[in-house]
């Protein structure tokens, strides 16, 4: 065993602290769920399952008659995942339901109830001690609705964001391990200059659109967390942003697409293709403060640090096949020759890359799902399945390519041959992406 298979086989046994808990839920209450209490209620308690975004998580309390009943609700402790409603009066026999609305650390809202039951009779009230049942939820809290983050839309908006996170990084690693490389050992087979011309065209589309698909996933996110009446307020967009690990996410999105718009332009200087490696780089992060990875609250940091090596080993992989695609095999922009050094210089970074993303990849399964019986019996397990399933169908072909095709290169026809077989094995890539974009919104198990 080689010296780096055992330092990924480290971090994969260090990323890997068991199964974790990233769908919010309620983990207890007090008074708790379908229990009955003697004594009159006037506070509620409740812990989630994760930590959660305290701004967006309310509390209300209805009656068997419909009548609703408000409070001051407080975080308890120090974890971010207790939180007590103190009503202004006692609640006496009764039945009544617990409404709760929370968003997780990755941005999404789960909403639910539980029902309590009280069995002390009120004291006799004086005429002014009488309850005034409030028919209206509180004013901050908007009506609960169900989420959009698993809406067709946001679906496509993620998996746009993936594929422009995906052609960036990508462009990056391959003028940097293929192109270059290439270039090195074989100066004079074609115009070496054009191709890295196309590349940076490549990155500088990627980078613009990193940045344009910020304004919809913001106000996606809005909606979700705010509804539909305050999705375009100023003010709760800016607390979105602020005052949400979502919005730390975002704005690394924002940052990093900066960069690599910046770095893209730059690119016919030296520093231009640093500053894009760095924001490249820094882009990788981005999916995993809106994803599954932050919402594990037993070890944010190795689960997000995970996270982001996936995407950046996933777009080192597809990424730099697409522009591979893209700049050579599209238009056949070189010569057979040419196209023989480029494949030859991209398998190593593939295999690589390919290794590192379905390792990783495995250590994020492994976290989210119990037993194997989740893949097919839950939802976020079947579309993982499928995930995984084209992962498979990618490294098929990309198989074929390296053994059977890769040795018959140098001709046009070997081009032509090639530039089949990479299209099968990108539409395979399409559809992982539009996979992960899916499990981004469902629950784990």
């Amino acid at each position: 065993m080689t010296r780096g298979i055992r330092i990924l086989c480290a971090v994969a046994l260090l990323a890997m602290p068991g199964r974790a808990t990233a769908h919010l839920a309620l983990e207890s209450s007090t008074p708790a769920r379908n229990s009955t209490s003697t004594a009159a209620v006037r506070e509620i308690s409740v812990v989630f399952t994760q930590r959660v975004e305290a701004r967006y998580t309310d509390l209300t309390i209805t009656d068997a008659n419909g009548n609703t009943y408000k409070g001051i609700l407080s975080a308890t402790g120090t974890e971010g995942r207790a939180f007590t409603l103190t009503l202004p009066r006692e609640l006496y026999s009764g039945r009544y339901t617990v409404h709760w609305r929370a968003a997780g650390r990755d941005g999404h809202v789960v909403a639910d109830s539980f029902h309590f039951t009280v069995d002390a009779p009120a004291p006799a009230p004086l005429p002014d001690e009488e309850v005034v049942a409030d028919p209206q939820p509180t004013a901050q809290t908007p009506p609960v609705q169900a989420s959009v983050v698993s809406s067709p839309t946001a679906v496509i908006v993620r998996w746009l964001t993936f594929a422009a996170i995906l052609l960036t990084i990508g462009s990056v690693t391959f003028r940097g391990a293929v192109l270059a490389r290439a270039a090195q050992r074989a100066p004079d087979a074609t115009d070496w200059q054009l191709l890295e011309r196309a590349t940076r065209g490549v990155a500088i589309f990627g980078a613009i659109s990193v940045l344009v698909l910020l304004a919809p996933r913001l106000l996606i996110q809005s909606l979700e967390l705010n509804g539909a009446e305050r999705m375009w307020n100023g003010e709760a967009l800016g607390n979105v942003i602020s005052g949400t690990l979502w919005g730390r996410g975002w704005m690394i999105q924002l940052v990093a697409g900066i960069l690599c718009l910046y770095g893209g332009i730059r690119a016919t200087e030296s520093t231009g293709w640093t500053i894009l490696l760095i924001g490249a780089a820094l882009l990788a992060f981005s999916p995993a403060f809106s994803g599954h990875a932050a919402a594990i609250q037993q070890s944010v940091v190795i689960t997000v640090a995970s996270d982001a090596l996936h995407v950046f080993a996933a777009s080192a992989w597809l990424g730099s096949l697409a522009v591979l695609f893209i700049v050579v095999l599209a238009r056949i922009r070189a010569g057979g020759p040419a196209i023989g050094v480029l494949v030859n210089c991209f398998s190593p970074l593939a295999v690589l890359a390919a290794g590192v993303a379905v390792l990783t990849g495995t250590v994020a399964a492994l976290a989210h799902i119990g037993p194997l019986s989740d893949l097919w019996r839950t939802g976020y397990g079947r579309a993982l399945s499928l995930k995984l399933a084209m992962f498979a169908m990618t490294a098929t072909a990309g198989f074929i390519n390296w053994r059977l095709i890769r040795p018959a290169l140098g001709t046009d026809r070997g081009s032509r041959v090639l530039r089949g077989s990479s299209a099968v094995e990108l539409a395979f890539a399409v559809l992982i992406l539009l996979f992960t974009a899916v499990l981004v919104a469902l629950p784990t198990p």
